[in-house]
């Protein structure tokens, strides 16, 4: 219960009813839902998978269209929460004894406060670690720890199945962690036969990865192939989002490298002592620490390179778990240790309380209990003064979509209106043949008006503006949609040619 509670704590503590601190992060997790309207023009390429529509939809189920931002927010915590309480008990049950799993345990709560607790919003707790992202791959990896560790036959089938759904589902959740996923199953199942598992009992697994795969695909086959088109395009344009590697960052390549080489000599010790179950753990655990590691070096900055931190914990924790000297300590030795912990605790709760002073107190101004007794902030309150009015000077033309130049996904959802592409973002457009379908797109759907560049750090990611990551779409933008106003620093584009109903928008934008 306490780790719960320390997973509950370090992500809900974030607070839900502040204004939008981040249009672009946001506007991935809000807008992409407008695509299943039933008005859009085609199927969302996602750069994360279903995370970046499944919580803005069931916000709208449960709370209406009103309140997308707060609730989709408050969803999103909840999963992180979930996430990180799966972490800390995978981290406390891959020990062997009451004192040890109490530290380790504690230790997780404390890297959990530190990772999610200190997150001064909810953009922050998306680069979290574990995230909302993480939390099928955990789920996944939980089962398949229960597998190698489990003495109990009847629960073997349970848990192979609850690791190749988790799988399944996972692949199109978050399709990084997905891929992950997908190489964590297949080597799990390998290392379940090489400890002795039932070959029989090993089959419920890759049985229910197919069949949950086919379940999805009969519920929604075209969204299934979006989400398959989405994996592959990503893989084949991963220049999109390269940047440098700063020379930095091979610091925690070292640590990480050190780990596998470490746990490596471990595991072939523990096989020849014939501990094949914990020979295989280590194995395992090596396999999410090295993929997430690989995949934050195309991108590599700290949150990137954090991502593996979680895992490589759980490695820590098991080589620990394999050595006999832990469980040869004194009481008096951990009750030192779990007081130092304790103490490393309450530091992290005192920079959170610097960090969010308003947060721990039931009725501060930014505590999410206030929310119990209080009305629910509407989208417009959050949104700012310029997405409102550019929303609902979007609204007032009567056009059925629009398209953002700035990479500001918020003033999609500030209008209530889906992209009129597939690729909400610029920045998720690659140079040629993607360009000429994004322009083909418009083409048809001829919105009025389009929202251009604002100036903000998202106008040119990575220092680099839409003009030279996708020359051939801005230069088409600039010459069919002329700049007519603007709204503060947000220019509004208008369609060239569009006679009298032109004029008089532009009119009403300058006014």
């Amino acid at each position: 219960m306490l780790l719960i509670a320390f997973a509950l704590f370090s992500a809900l503590s974030v607070p839900l009813a502040t204004p939008l601190v981040d249009p672009f992060h946001e506007g991935e997790y809000l807008s992409p839902q407008l695509y299943f309207l039933g008005i859009s023009n085609g199927l969302p390429v996602l750069i994360h998978g279903m995370l970046n529509y499944a919580p803005a939809r069931w916000a709208v189920a449960l709370c209406g269209s009103d309140h997308v931002v707060i609730c989709t927010r408050a969803a999103n915590m909840w999963l992180a929460a979930t996430a990180s309480a799966i972490w800390a008990l995978s981290a406390a049950g891959l020990m062997r004894s009451r004192q040890t799993a109490w530290l380790a345990g504690l230790t997780a709560g404390m890297l959990l406060l530190l990772f999610n607790g200190t997150r001064i919003d909810s953009v922050g707790l998306h680069q979290g670690a574990p995230s909302v992202r993480d939390l099928l791959l955990l789920c996944e990896l939980a089962a398949l720890l229960g597998v190698l560790k489990c003495g109990r036959p009847y629960l073997l089938g349970l848990l192979f199945a609850v690791a190749g759904i988790a799988a399944a589902i996972g692949l199109f959740w978050a399709y990084s962690r997905g891929l992950v996923g997908i190489v964590i199953l297949a080597s799990g199942l390998v290392l379940a036969w090489y400890t002795g598992r039932s070959p029989k009992t090993i089959l419920v697994a890759p049985i229910a990865f197919l069949a949950t795969l086919a379940g999805m695909y009969l519920h929604d086959p075209a969204m299934f192939g979006q989400h398959i088109a989405n994996i592959r395009y990503w893989g084949q344009h991963r220049e999109i989002w390269t940047r440098p590697f700063p020379v930095h960052d091979m610091m925690f390549g070292v640590v990480y490298v050190g780990l596998i080489a470490v746990g490596a000599l471990r595991s072939f010790q523990l096989h020849l002592a014939a501990r094949r179950g914990e020979a295989a753990t280590l194995l395992l655990l090596m396999i999410p620490m090295a993929a997430i590691y690989y995949q934050s070096i195309n991108r590599s900055d700290l949150s990137h390179q954090m991502w593996a931190v979680e895992f490589a914990y759980l490695l820590v924790v098991t080589f620990v778990a394999t050595l006999a000297w832990p469980l040869q300590l004194s009481t008096r030795w951990y009750s030192a240790a779990l007081a130092a912990v304790g103490a490393m605790i309450l530091l992290v709760l005192a920079i959170h309380a610097v960090r969010r002073p308003n947060s721990l107190v039931a009725h501060g101004s930014g505590s999410n209990l206030a929310l119990v007794t209080r009305p629910l902030p509407n989208d417009e309150a959050l949104e700012g003064n310029t997405a409102r009015l550019i929303g609902a000077m979007l609204r007032s033309t009567g056009q059925h979509c629009t398209y953002v130049m700035n990479n500001t996904g918020v003033y999609y959802e500030a209008a209530g209106l889906p992209p009129c592409t597939s690729s909400m973002y610029p920045i998720y457009v690659a140079r040629g043949d993607e360009e000429t379908r994004i322009i083909a797109d418009l083409e048809r759907t001829r919105p009025l008006l389009i929202i251009g560049h604002d100036g903000s750090w998202s106008d040119a990611m990575d220092g680099k503006s839409i003009a030279v990551r996708t020359p051939l779409l801005s230069a088409w933008l600039d010459r069919h949609y002329p700049v007519s106003g603007h709204i503060n620093k947000v220019e509004i584009r208008r369609r060239s040619n569009t006679g009298e109903t032109g004029r008089r928008i532009v009119e009403a934008v300058q006014s």
